[in-house]
């Protein structure tokens, strides 16, 4: 039959040059299989593109759905099984419960044993969703939802699912409540919440975008850990902690503005954030964990007055970091604070006694090209303590000018004991210990 059209189509423009009616012909014309007239042929080819436009409109109706669940847990039965698969975009109201999330899970990529299925689901708003009590565990044997609860690990392993709008009832965040979805891109934390639990989005590795909520107060450990492309979060003015590890390996994020009125910073907070160039410490802070900006990308940072204890590791192979400027009356510097940080070329330290340096506290620093600035009267005792002296430049802070008292010889006391690997340690141990005297000189005693 195509092959008739095909030689109809071409006896077209001979139709035409003889100046004879084209239809005239057509109607003449047979296909020679069917015999029937070439116009009817063709009536029978425009209905078969009807109903494959049809057919096609069906499809994409399948693919984007809008359903009010009007009963907790009769999502399975307004979904019929041929398009369980096929939805891509989905938009719900009404209530949910276990059975409903343990069905939209399937839809998104993974069975209540986090076992891959064939869903293509990729965008969900819950918006007008209220989370409920009740219904089969959505995951494994026992965990069920709560009401207005991002219960843990809700969505873990869904690996179709990118967009995800929560419902504007969600009043808290559980353990891992959205960690693991491996392909969400951006999410916005309803404006109830206030405080983003532990691992709250761990390991959304391709997570770009988070806008946070004005009331929030706390973002616990781990929360945004591993979100390798975060790029841009906002932390909202009543955040008060940010709790270990919570942006730890998150290597796109590149500048972030810490509120006033922030009191803690935990462990390894922004620790492997590779591109970040950019933070501030608020001067309001209490305190810093360990490993606070390990390998990062910063270049330049103060910290404010209220720090007087600067922890192990907190800028350890920050190997872009330039300037350092310490406000406050910082009485150690442990372990290895500057560890690796070979561009460092100044640095400010505003304590008026020499802070107790590690073995590792200034490895990998250039002596000769790292100038130390510190208060005028503070210059002779920062020149004769161990370490310190090693500093080629060795200056005072404009305006911190004063007479100084005559020098006095005083016998010189332990000032710091290290073990061999570089550790303090508070008293002798059994072998070699490295002890620092308070003239300046490092000896090594053998205790048995």
């Amino acid at each position: 039959m195509f092959i008739e059209f095909y030689y109809i189509c071409t006896a077209m423009p001979v139709a035409r040059n003889r100046q004879t009616n084209a239809m005239n012909i057509f109607n003449d014309l047979y296909c020679r299989d069917i015999k029937q007239p070439f116009q009817y042929c063709l009536h029978m080819k425009m209905n078969i593109l009807i109903v494959a436009c049809l057919l096609t409109a069906l499809s994409s109706a399948a693919q984007h759905r809008e359903l009010t669940v009007t009963t907790a847990g009769s999502l399975p039965d307004m979904i019929p099984l041929s398009e369980k698969y096929t939805i891509t975009e989905l938009k719900l109201k009404g209530q949910l419960n276990g059975t409903d999330f343990r069905f939209l899970r399937e839809m998104a990529g993974a069975d209540v044993q986090s076992e891959p299925t064939n869903g293509k689901l990729k965008s969900l708003d819950l918006t007008d969703c209220r989370i409920v009590r009740g219904g089969e565990p959505y995951l494994g044997m026992n965990l069920i939802t709560r009401t207005d609860t991002l219960t843990r690990t809700l969505f873990q392993h869904c690996t179709a699912l990118e967009v995800l709008k929560l419902p504007s009832t969600v009043k808290v965040i559980e353990t891992f409540g959205l960690g693991e979805v491996p392909h969400l891109k951006a999410i916005e934390v309803p404006a109830s919440v206030t405080e983003i639990g532990v691992g709250a989005f761990w390991k959304c590795a391709d997570l770009e975008t988070a806008v946070l909520p004005d009331e929030l107060t706390t973002i616990s450990h781990d929360a945004f850990r591993y979100c390798y492309k975060l790029q841009n979060v906002h932390i909202p003015a009543k955040v008060a902690a940010i709790k270990s590890y919570a942006f730890e390996g998150c290597k796109s994020l590149k500048n972030i503005v810490l509120p006033e009125g922030l009191k803690m910073l935990g462990n390894s907070v922004f620790a492997n954030c590779e591109s970040l160039e950019h933070v501030n410490l608020p001067s309001s802070l209490d305190g810093i964990g360990n490993g606070l900006f390990r390998n990062t990308s910063i270049t330049e940072i103060t910290v404010p007055k209220s720090i007087t204890d600067l922890s192990e590791q907190t800028f350890c192979d920050c190997k872009k970091l330039q300037k350092v400027n310490i406000l406050g009356e910082v009485g150690e510097f442990d372990g290895n604070l500057f560890d690796g940080c070979e561009a460092l070329k100044e640095l400010h330290v505003a304590s008026s006694v020499p802070p107790i340096v590690g073995v590792f506290t200034f490895r990998y620093v250039d002596y000769d090209s790292c100038a130390v600035y510190v208060k005028e009267p503070s210059l002779p005792s920062y020149r004769a303590a161990w370490d310190w002296n090693r500093f080629k430049s060795l200056q005072a802070e404009s305006g911190t000018t004063a007479v100084m008292p005559a020098a006095t010889v005083k016998e010189a006391t332990e000032v710091a004991r290290f073990s061999m690997d570089g550790s303090r340690i508070n008293r002798p141990i059994s072998g070699i210990n490295i002890v620092k005297m308070s003239d300046g000189n490092v000896k090594k005693v053998f205790v048995e």
